[in-house]
């Protein structure tokens, strides 16, 4: 497996030491079999050495295999942590577009399901080289007993084998693997849809129980049926493989040995010896379906993008002047942009654009349109979140491209219509933030419901229009050059609706921000520098003025 060689590569030393103190551990472990042998045989010396030395040797089993243990739990705990910081790091380097294609329930099912797997069969390591080890050892000891046996064994062995990796790559199993996994991410979605819909799921009964039924009750049925199935085949080739090795030894027990003329006390060290082997041999042969499962989770992660080359992520991009020149003519200019939805079919396909458009530092430019005009996808463009499919962006002069787009982003304090509001002013540094935070709390009149200690504000369990007045909070301490404003007094009652138009955006644009507002709120259009008015995708009214009307 890729990851495996990625593994062996980062670890190798870990690795390599974890191999030899299981070798050890089962060499010691080979041992007190052979020592049983040669204590039955009638042939020690009655002495309490032999006793030592069992005991010894069980010491030496015990110590070593704890630590190799120890250290491939370490290993493995590390490197699941580092994969899911990795993961959740690759998230934010994908195109904003291409996340939301995928879907928060698809990432949710790999972060929980994927990732665990991939590293489950790292902790079974130990597992494999301790009772590879005893294997050996064993058949080392089962050779001295008698080679014609053990040749006898190995080639009755190696056809129940073949015969064991013949069923097992059958695809008897991979259908309900890869099921499984499907059906895993379809419980994901279901389940974020049940907590993002539960008001609406608890107001309307007869909507609840179906969708309990059609979407929870039988996802979770299909899951069943295919994890009984699937187990239960699997537990079939795992009791097939330590049959095949039982009938092995009966045969060597009722005809080979006896056939061959095989000295009863060889025979019983023999047949003592080979049942010590059904152990270790069946942990060995179950890693194989381990392996096929972490093989279905390591290609949904190849899917998502996600690589095992220990490589760190991209490197920094390019910088931006964050310096606004003052009353700069073309603070953000738009040439010729235009971005197509491809997904959708070809009578319902949307292209925005193309758009020329020129926006002066200081300005306050409304959006308005009607909805599905393209204005949530302009601002999506405009603050570099989305990448035009053709034409191009410039800041200040300088043109935004992939090594730079990072640095544009910067540049921009975004409140979406559709916003998540973080409980903590993350990425936020000043010794005067709760104070700043606190005056501007009370000019949103929470300050009698929230307070913020280090950073952290007290509760986000308000109603949507507080929460929201929250978002501006944070918008407001970030300080950027431009401010966009997604239909952010739509849930605001009149009072502060006049306070975000009147004083907000007033105060804002008195420090010299540009501020981008999509509304629908014409009684406030006079607060605006320019109008800009989309319709199907296209600017179809541009005024600039203190407008009353559009």
């Amino acid at each position: 497996m890729e990851f495996l060689v990625f593994l062996l590569k980062k670890h190798r030393r870990a690795i390599i030491i974890t191999a030899i103190m299981s070798v050890i551990s089962g060499a010691s472990c080979s041992a007190v079999i052979a020592l049983i042998n040669y204590k039955l045989s009638g042939n020690a010396p009655d002495t309490g050495w032999l006793a030592l030395l069992f005991a010894l040797l069980i010491i030496v089993y015990y110590i070593f295999s704890a630590c190799a243990d120890y250290v491939l739990t370490t290993l493995s705990q590390q490197e699941l942590y580092d994969l899911r910081v990795r993961f959740a790091r690759h998230i934010l380097s994908l195109p904003l577009k291409k996340t939301e294609e995928i879907g928060s329930s698809t990432f949710f099912a790999s972060f929980t399901n994927d990732i665990e797997n991939v590293v489950k069969t790292l902790r079974q390591l130990p597992t494999l080289f301790i009772s590879g080890s005893m294997i050996i050892g064993a058949s080392v000891y089962m050779f001295w007993l008698s080679g014609k046996l053990f040749a006898a064994s190995a080639a009755l062995l190696c056809i129940g084998l073949t015969g064991y990796m013949l069923l097992l790559n059958s695809s008897l199993l991979q259908p309900y693997w890869i099921r499984l996994r499907e059906g895993w991410d379809d419980l994901c979605g279901h389940f974020n849809s049940l907590t993002g819909g539960i008001k609406e799921l608890l107001l309307h009964r007869r909507r609840r129980e179906t969708f309990l039924q059609q979407c929870i009750d039988k996802t979770c049925t299909d899951l069943r049926e295919d994890a009984i199935r699937g187990k239960a085949i699997q537990n079939l080739f795992f009791r097939l493989g330590d049959v095949l090795y039982l009938i092995a030894l009966g045969l060597i027990l009722f005809w080979v040995g006896p056939f061959l003329h095989i000295d009863n006390k060889i025979l019983t060290g023999y047949i003592v010896a080979g049942l010590f082997v059904v152990s270790p041999l069946a942990s060995i042969i179950n890693f194989g379906p381990n392996f096929g499962e972490a093989s279905i989770a390591l290609a949904k992660l190849r899917q998502l993008g996600l690589t095992f080359d220990g490589g760190g992520l991209p490197p920094e991009e390019g910088s931006m002047s964050t310096n606004v020149q003052a009353d700069c003519a073309e603070l953000i200019r738009l040439n010729n942009m235009e971005y197509h939805y491809p997904e959708l079919t070809e009578d319902e396909a949307f292209t925005l654009g193309p758009i020329d458009l020129s926006i002066r530092q200081g300005e306050t430019v409304f959006i308005i349109g009607g909805n599905g005009s393209g204005k949530t996808t302009l601002i999506k463009l405009l603050c570099g979140l989305y990448t035009p499919g053709a034409g191009r962006i410039f800041w200040q002069g300088e043109e935004v491209t992939d090594l730079n787009r990072e640095a544009y982003r910067q540049l921009f304090s975004v409140v979406f219509a559709e916003f998540h509001l973080f409980d903590t002013l993350f990425g936020l540094e000043d010794v005067n933030l709760d104070q700043r935070a606190w005056e501007f709390i009370g000019k949103l009149q929470l300050d009698k419901k929230v307070k913020i200690t280090n950073g952290k504000l007290s509760t986000i369990d308000l109603s949507h229009g507080q929460r929201k007045r929250l978002t501006l909070l944070v918008a407001y301490l970030e300080d950027r050059p431009v401010y966009i404003f997604d239909e952010w007094a739509a849930d605001q009652d009149p009072l502060f609706k006049n306070v975000f138009y009147r004083e907000i955006l007033p105060e804002l644009k008195a420090k010299g921000k540009t501020l981008l507002v999509i509304t629908h709120d014409d009684r406030w259009y006079d607060q605006a520098c320019r109008i800009i008015k989309l319709q199907d995708g296209l600017i179809v009214g541009n005024v600039r003025g203190k407008a009353t009307q559009f």
